[in-house]
Parts: structure tokens; C-alpha cells; sequence
């Protein structure tokens, strides 16, 4: 802790003693103006303006002001919907200058491929025109985000939940693995660092090398399938041309170092970041922390082989090990490798015809092992090994065809290769009061197998004009895994009405099955085989508007409904294991059916290029309904329908973003949500006929209860430091800022009071209280 409270007195004295202006300092300018309309000289609100990493959004008179560049030459661009791209080279910003631009956008059709059909879409970062964000770049940089992961920040989006121990997120009630992951066209499998911690504490993937990621929650077209409830689409950042960067940075999670540069036919990047969690965990007051390392690297080359033809190879590894003896000497062993290598050619096949090929290789590698001892550390409570290697090797093509005003094509296929070796090994010491005897016996899963196959998929999908308002795309999906033997058609239908320039009405409806991974076969709970693919079905309707005085306002409601389950396996308790399917509170659920419904809003507004605030509220219901609920010892009929396990009736944030200077950032975020459910659980004692006694464990009505509402309040303040080539940044965030106790679980017991009764106790274990954290970047051009 001692050190942990020197780095953050170093950091908070170098963010005061910077308020003074430092003569070694560069000085710094600003480009400002207006954005109007070439032909009727009208102002454009809400048109994206940038220069560099710097960017802003037009007020409703058209006005932006970029502040923060240094003297020289700058390349100002500008999008807007409906209006052609715009680029102007050269414009020279002298020592403290100002300059003052009219940026003259030329009025155009707008491509239906460049239409939104979509509803239940976010563009984060990215140069999409502002009315299509909901995170710009700068704004994700100033969220607070424990472990500084744009997983966590897209959390605070309307229909998606997270918790603070995993990076993981789920969308409109449906579980992790629901959401399809993609990095520059590729499929990623579980992409989390440090999956013993609820998951995965970490993504894969540094957040400083993401150019811009597409979020959409439901009813996604025909070209994403394999998932039920979103995809997350990840594209890593094109260094500019001309230039050559290199940075390094160090955070409370990992210190990271990179380098990008572009050339007049391609660009490169490299990343690479070592975590260091043990110092974290030791920080948060954890005595018998674990000590997990993890490390991961990002490349990627960009080549233009001509001018119709750009060829891209890719790499991503990633490697995690933490070692970890319990004071009750229970010991854990747990190391996971994924590798990621893919090569993408992009192809211009005609005027209005693209096309894209991707090959790629992978291979993953996961092992745990484990001993656990019961309270008396003189026998064993399990045994543990389990062993897993997988591989693929895929090629995928999608194609593109702009036919004509009224009518955009497309297509594609997706073919992968696959194989898993399981080798699961456990040994659980079980008691079982049976009358008045006490039943041992040791429950024994063992399961061998290597499972391969291929998985094919091809889409078709149509986005016509069918009238000068009203755009329509229609597409049909087919997917088929082999190691399961069937497959599966998902018709999907999309619609947008534009209202005005200004508004437009949304709708979606489609089936979207999901078949259960090579991969994910749950060994560890005695699965052998393969269960056909669970589908769900969507329904989708959005309002999205954007004001003349510039706030965007978003309305959206949703239904899904879900078919052809599979059992879920959880743990009554909620505690955080790293063998969970061991512990004497696991659980199986038969469901027959699932549904989410919910309301969602959505509101954001610039205000005069210093101050951003943004605001979603969430209203939901999330629903199961359980057949049966088995255990180890036997199983109960229930034919119920219960809460789901993330069902959150009101969820509320709040983020205001305040940049007095272009020096500093400041930024304030409040969260509320109602409670998850839970299972209440009740001890007793037995004794048997020798006058042993034996305490046992009774669950209530299971998700009848629900942990009192989450709350906290975030702060992040930002510095940076602009020399002559690069630039110093520097951060001090605060987590829980009024360090509200948080429940996430209750752990129970029994105390003997002076009268000799025994009574139960419920001692509520926290999610994060107030955790300070620090950082520093530094990036240098050459």
C-alpha cells in the first residue's frame, strides 16, 4: 500500500504543479469556425470535425472549436450525413494561434450502403459523422474504466450490463457468450485476460490500437450469425499517413508499449502489455491474493498491392498463469494460451463491387488443476485436472455490390475447420445425511474426448429503396455445425423511415440461432455430446431524433424470446471460484424457454465544445422458465418461471464531461441499477445416531430475493502534457467515489449465543469499494 500512495501522491502533485504553465512547454492553438451547407450557406449542427486525434461536434449554429494543436501544419476533415466527405491539407496553426475555417460540405445522396437499417446500433470512437456516435474517441478516453478496457466502458450504454470484477458484458438479459466478438473481420473466442476472476477480468485487445467498435444489441443483420443476443465489432486503428509513433504506458492493471507508422503504400502497428493483478489484488486489502501475470501482443501490416487490391496480416496472442495457495493450503494451478494469426484481402472488383477474404489460423491451450481441502485440512475435499487444446483454420469471403440507387447487395460464406482434446479429471468428497446415517461417497467425472468437425455458413441479403422515405433489407442466413448434424435458416428484416433529415423510425425482426462451440463442451459437469443450437427471436423498434439546439435523443424497445435451451449451470452462492462446477452449492437448470423485454433511452448532448453530458435509462424484465433444478444429490421439479440471473428493472447512468482547458479532462459517472436476484439459503444442524454432528445447508425459493440496489460515483481527471514532438498524459481516477457498499453476494454462518442457541448470520461481500488508481502514457513522433 505503501507504494501504491506514493504513485498516486506523484501523480496528483505532477496534475496541480501542471495548472502553471510551464515555459518549456509548446505552445497551443486552435482551429475554429463553422460547417455550412455549400449551396444555401445554411449552418450543419451535429457534423464531426477533427484534426488528428483532435475532433469535436458542431453547436446548432454550426460553430466548432479545436483546441489543443500544436504549431504547424494540420489536415482538417469533416463528415456529416447526406454530404460529401471533406479534407482540406495544409492549414498552418502558428505559436498560440488561431484560425478561423468555413468548412463548405457539397450535398449528396446518401449510398444506401451508407444508410443505418439497423436498429440497436452504437458506433464508439470511430470518424462516423457525430448524429451516428454515441462515444467519441475523446470521450471514451475520459470514462472512468478500472484496468482502462473499452469493454468497460461500453457498459454504460443503454441494454448492457456488466458487473466490476469482469470485463464481460451481457446484452438485454442474455448471457456473455451471446455476444459475437470480431477484430478486423476475425472471430475471437472468450477474448478475456484472467478468466479465474468471474470470467475475465481484462479483454485481449489494448484499447489504445482501436480505431472504432460497432456495438448492436438486436436484430443485426444477415452477415453476423453463430449468437442470439449482439455482436461487438472491433477495428484496429490506420496510423494517418505520414505517420511514425511510438508510445508506452503504465496503468494500476499492466504496462503496455507500442509503435505504428505508415508509409505512401501501407501502415504497421505493434503492441504489447504485461499485467501485474497480484500488486492490485495486494492493494485491495486481499492478505491471500493470488498472484495472476498475463501478457499479450497485437500486430498488424497493411499493404497496397495496387489500386484495387490492399492485403493485411494480422497476429494476437495472448498468455495468462496465475499460481495460488489458499491459507487452508487449497492449491490452484491455472495457465490459458490463445494465438490469432489471419491474413485479409480487400479487393475493389468493379466500380460498385467490393469484395473481402480472410485465412486464418488459431490454436488455444487451457489447464487447470487444483486440491482442495475441507475445513480441517486433514482430508480432501476434491481433485482436479483438467486439460484442453484446441484449433481452427477458417476462410471467409463477403461481398458487397452497389447495384444501384435503389438496391445494395450482400453476401458471403464462412467455412472453419475445428478440433478440441478434452482431458477432465475430478474427484468431489460428498456427505449426504440419509435419516439418521450419514451417506459418503466420492463423486467421480472423468471425460476423454477429441471431437472435430467444420462449421459452414452463407448469407444472402438484399437493402432496397422502397420509397424516397422508406429503405427495407431483407436477408437470410444458413448455418450448419457438423459435429452437431443439423443446420439452421435465420431470416432477418430490417427497416428504417426517415421522419426529416433529422429523425428516423427503426424496426427489426429476425431468428438468430446459436450452436454450441467445439470448445464448449461443459466436460467438467459430465457432458459428452453436443446439444442442438438454441435460437432466439427478436423484435425491435426505435425512434432516433436529433434536435436543432443539439441533443441526439434515442428510443428504443426490444422483446426476445428463446427456444431449444440448453441446461445453465450456476452457483447459488455467487462467489467468485476457480473451480465452481466443485462447489457444494453448483446447481443444473433445465430450461424450456427464456424472454427479455425492456424500454430504452438514450440522450446526448455537446455543449459549446467544453462541456458533454450523456444520459440512458433502462427499464427491463428478464425471464426463465426453469423445468427442473438438479444438484448432486438429487433434483426437483419445478416448472417455474423465475428472474434471470442479470434481470435489472431500472438501470440509470449519468456522465458529464468537462474540459476547461485543452489541458485537462474531467470526468464525473453515476450509475444506479436495481438489484440482481438471489437465492436466500438457510443453515442447520443435524446430529446423527453416534452423537457426531454435521451442519447442512437448505436453498430457499431460488431467485426470490433480490441484493438491494447498486450505486457509486466515478471520477476521472486528466492531464496532458504537449511537447514539442509527443505528448505526456496522466491520470488519477477514483472508483466508487463515496465507497457505497455494493453487495454482490452474502456468505453465511451460525454463532452460539450465551443462552446457547445457535443463531445464522449473513455477512454481505462487496463489489468494489473506493479504489484509487493512477496512470501515465507517453506517445513520441519521429
Amino acid at each position: 500500500m505503501q507504494l501504491f500512495s506514493r504513485a498516486t501522491l506523484l501523480v496528483m502533485v505532477m496534475l496541480c504543479i501542471s495548472a502553471l504553465s510551464s515555459p518549456a512547454a509548446p505552445s497551443l492553438g486552435c482551429i475554429q469556425g463553422q460547417v455550412v451547407d455549400a449551396r444555401s450557406r445554411m449552418p450543419l449542427p451535429g457534423a464531426s470535425v477533427w484534426a488528428g486525434d483532435i475532433g469535436a461536434t458542431t453547436d446548432a449554429q454550426g460553430r466548432f472549436v479545436l483546441r489543443g494543436l500544436g504549431a504547424g501544419p494540420h489536415t482538417l476533415e469533416s463528415t456529416y450525413i447526406g454530404y460529401q466527405p471533406f479534407r482540406l491539407e495544409g492549414v498552418r496553426l502558428g505559436a498560440q494561434g488561431v484560425v478561423e475555417v468555413v468548412v463548405e460540405l457539397v450535398e449528396r445522396p446518401i449510398a444506401l450502403s451508407e444508410i443505418t437499417v439497423t436498429p440497436g446500433r452504437f458506433a464508439v470512437m470511430g470518424k462516423e459523422p457525430a448524429s451516428s456516435q454515441a462515444l467519441t474517441r475523446e470521450e471514451i478516453q475520459s470514462i472512468p474504466q478500472f484496468g482502462e478496457d473499452i469493454y468497460r466502458a461500453v457498459v454504460r450504454l443503454p441494454g448492457v450490463a456488466g458487473d466490476d470484477f469482469s470485463a464481460k458484458f451481457t446484452v438485454r438479459g442474455g448471457e456473455h457468450d451471446q455476444v459475437l466478438v470480431l477484430l478486423d473481420g476475425l472471430e475471437l473466442n472468450d477474448p478475456f485476460h484472467l478468466k479465474d476472476i468471474n470470467g475475465g477480468a481484462l479483454s485481449i485487445v489494448d484499447v489504445s490500437l482501436i480505431e472504432g467498435v460497432e456495438l448492436l444489441t438486436g436484430g443485426f443483420p444477415a452477415e453476423y450469425g453463430d449468437r442470439r443476443s449482439g455482436v461487438f465489432n472491433i477495428k484496429t486503428i490506420r496510423p494517418p499517413p505520414g505517420q511514425q509513433q511510438v508510445g508506452a504506458g503504465v496503468g494500476l492493471m499492466n504496462t503496455r508499449a507500442f509503435a505504428r507508422g505508415s508509409s505512401a503504400r501501407g501502415n504497421w502497428m505493434v503492441s504489447v502489455r504485461r499485467g501485474y493483478l497480484d500488486m492490485v489484488l495486494d492493494l485491495m486489502g486481499e492478505d491471500n491474493a493470488p498472484r495472476p501475470t498475463y501478457y499479450d501482443a497485437l500486430a498488424k501490416v497493411e499493404y497496397r498491392l495496387d489500386d484495387h487490391h490492399t492485403l493485411a496480416a494480422h497476429f494476437l496472442g495472448a498468455q495468462d498463469r496465475m499460481d495460488f495457495v489458499e491459507d487452508d493450503a487449497d492449491v490452484s494451478n491455472t495457465k490459458y494460451e490463445n494465438t490469432y494469426t489471419w491474413l485479409t484481402l480487400n479487393s475493389v472488383c468493379g466500380p460498385h463491387l467490393l469484395a473481402q477474404t480472410l485465412l486464418a489460423y488459431g490454436q488455444g491451450d487451457h489447464q487447470r488443476q487444483g486440491l482442495a481441502l475441507k475445513g480441517n485440512r486433514d482430508q480432501v475435499d476434491f481433485r482436479v485436472s483438467d486439460k484442453r487444446d484446441s484449433g481452427f483454420w477458417g476462410l471467409k469471403q463477403d461481398w458487397s455490390w452497389e447495384a444501384g440507387e435503389r438496391l445494395f447487395l450482400k453476401w458471403g460464406a464462412d467455412l472453419r475447420q475445428l478440433s478440441t482434446h478434452y482431458d477432465y479429471l475430478s474427484q468431489k468428497e460428498r456427505d449426504q445425511a440419509l435419516g439418521d446415517s450419514l451417506r459418503h461417497w466420492t463423486d467421480t467425472t472423468q471425460v476423454m474426448l477429441a471431437p472435430s468437425g467444420n462449421r459452414a455458413a452463407g448469407y444472402l441479403a438484399a437493402r432496397v429503396s422502397l420509397a424516397a422515405p422508406l429503405k427495407a433489407e431483407a436477408g437470410l442466413r444458413y448455418d450448419r455445425a457438423s459435429y452437431v448434424g443439423e443446420g439452421e435458416f435465420s431470416p432477418r428484416l430490417n427497416l428504417v423511415w426517415a421522419l426529416g433529415k433529422q429523425t428516423s423510425l427503426r424496426a427489426g425482426w429476425g431468428r438468430f440461432y446459436q450452436s454450441q462451440g467445439i470448445g464448449e463442451l461443459r466436460v467438467e459437469e459430465g457432458e459428452r455430446a453436443f446439444y442442438p443450437a438454441e435460437l432466439a427471436t427478436h423484435w425491435v423498434a426505435g425512434l432516433e431524433r436529433r434536435f436543432a439546439g443539439g441533443p441526439q435523443l434515442r428510443v428504443e424497445g426490444y422483446y426476445k424470446k428463446g427456444a431449444h435451451l440448453r441446461p445453465v449451470y450456476r452457483n447459488w452462492h455467487d462467489a467468485i471460484e476457480i473451480f465452481p462446477e466443485l462447489q457444494d452449492d453448483r446447481v443444473t437448470l433445465d430450461l424450456s424457454g427464456a424472454t427479455a423485454k425492456g424500454l430504452e433511452v438514450y440522450l446526448k448532448q455537446d455543449v459549446g465544445g467544453k462541456f458533454t453530458w450523456w444520459a440512458s435509462y433502462g427499464l427491463a424484465w428478464s425471464r426463465e422458465q426453469v423445468e427442473m433444478v438438479r444438484w448432486a444429490e438429487g433434483q426437483l421439479p419445478l416448472d417455474q418461471e423465475l428472474p434471470g440471473r442479470y434481470d435489472q428493472r431500472h438501470t440509470f447512468y449519468l456522465d458529464a464531461n468537462y474540459r476547461p482547458t485543452p489541458r485537462w479532462h474531467l470526468n464525473l459517472a453515476w450509475q444506479y441499477r436495481s438489484g440482481w436476484p438471489y437465492t436466500e439459503r438457510s443453515l442447520h444442524v443435524g446430529t446423527l445416531p453416534d452423537g457426531r454432528v454435521y451442519v447442512y445447508e437448505e436453498a430457499g425459493q431460488p431467485y426470490a430475493r433480490n441484493y438491494p440496489a447498486f450505486h457509486r460515483l466515478d471520477l476521472r481527471l486528466s492531464r496532458h502534457f504537449d511537447l514539442s514532438k509527443g505528448r505526456i498524459s496522466a491520470f488519477l481516477e477514483m472508483v466508487n467515489l463515496y465507497n457505497h457498499g455494493n453487495v454482490r453476494a452474502y456468505e453465511y454462518g451460525l454463532i452460539r449465543l450465551p443462552s446457547g442457541e445457535l443463531r445464522q448470520t449473513q455477512s454481505p461481500e462487496y463489489w468494489f469499494r473506493l479504489l484509487p488508481s493512477v496512470g501515465l502514457s507517453w506517445t513520441w513522433d519521429y
